[in-house]
C-alpha cells in the first residue's frame, strides 16, 4: 500500500534562533523580543538573523520590559519608540478642605477676603504637575451680590475677562432676600510650572455690608433657615 506523507501536524518550538542550524518548515524561534515561524526548510545563516530573515515570517512582536526594581506604583509609558516606567496620568495626591461652621466677612465692599478653611499650601511634586481644583461655597446676602474668586499664590485665576469697570470673579450670586442662599461652584485646571510652595485659596467679596458663608443673612432660629457647608478639593496630576 502506498504511503502518504502528511507532514508535521503541529508547529515545533525551537527556542532562540541559532546560526548554521537546520530548520524545518513551521519551526518557531525567538529572536530578540519577536517570534518567527519558518516558511521553508533551510539551514540558517552562520551568524546573522537578518541574512536569514527571508526564510521566516513574524509570528508575534514583543518588547523588553524595563527592570521593575525601584519602580513600584509606576506604569509603562512610551515615547513612540521606546517604553519605560513613568507616572503619566498619575494622581500624585488629593487635598480636601471642608468648612462646616459659619463666617461673616465684613470690610470694604468689592474687596476679596479669605474664606475660613478654604486654603491649602502645597509643594508640587513636579514642575510639570497640574492641579484640578474644585470648589463649592455656600453664600448668603440680602438683595445684593456675593462674589467668589480663586486665588493661586497671589494672582486670581479662572476669573472673567476684563469688561470696562465690571468686577472680575470666578462666580457671582445675586440674593433676593435676607433668607436667600446659593451654592457657588467651579472647576479649574491649573499648571503652575514650579516646585515652589504655593497657596491655593478661595476668597469672597460682597456688594454691600457683609458676606455670609454657610448661612443666610437672617439666620433665624427656624428649621427652614438652614445652614450649609463649603469645600475645596485639589487633585495634583502628573501631565
Amino acid at each position: 500500500m502506498p504511503t502518504v506523507n502528511l507532514g508535521r501536524v503541529k508547529m515545533k518550538w525551537r527556542g532562540e534562533w541559532a546560526g548554521s542550524t537546520a530548520y524545518a518548515k513551521d519551526d518557531i524561534v525567538r529572536h530578540g523580543t519577536d517570534t518567527y515561524v519558518a516558511t521553508t526548510a533551510h539551514t540558517s545563516h552562520a551568524t546573522t538573523f537578518s541574512n536569514d530573515s527571508a526564510n521566516w515570517d513574524t509570528m508575534a512582536q514583543g518588547a523588553d520590559i524595563p527592570s521593575q526594581s525601584g519602580n513600584a506604583g509606576k506604569a509603562l509609558v512610551t515615547d513612540g519608540s521606546n517604553i519605560s516606567w513613568g507616572d503619566a496620568g498619575k494622581i500624585y495626591d488629593v487635598y480636601y478642605n471642608a468648612f462646616t461652621n459659619t463666617q461673616v466677612i465684613t470690610g470694604s465692599n468689592y474687596t476679596f477676603y479669605d474664606i475660613t478653611g478654604l486654603s491649602r499650601t502645597i509643594t508640587p511634586q513636579s514642575s510639570s504637575s497640574k492641579f484640578l481644583i474644585m470648589g463649592r461655597v455656600s453664600t448668603g446676602m440680602n438683595g445684593n451680590h456675593s462674589y467668589i474668586a480663586l486665588n493661586c499664590g497671589g494672582p486670581f485665576v479662572h476669573i472673567a475677562d476684563s469688561a470696562e469697570t465690571r468686577l472680575r470673579t470666578t462666580s457671582t450670586h445675586s440674593a433676593k432676600a435676607t433668607w436667600d442662599m446659593a451654592d457657588q461652584v467651579f472647576t479649574y485646571l491649573w499648571a503652575p510650572n514650579t516646585t515652589n510652595a504655593i497657596t491655593i485659596k478661595i476668597q469672597g467679596a460682597f456688594e454691600s455690608s457683609a458676606l455670609y458663608i454657610n448661612r443666610s443673612e437672617r439666620d433665624g432660629n427656624y428649621i427652614y433657615d438652614s445652614r450649609a457647608t463649603s469645600e475645596m478639593t485639589i487633585f495634583e496630576l502628573r501631565s
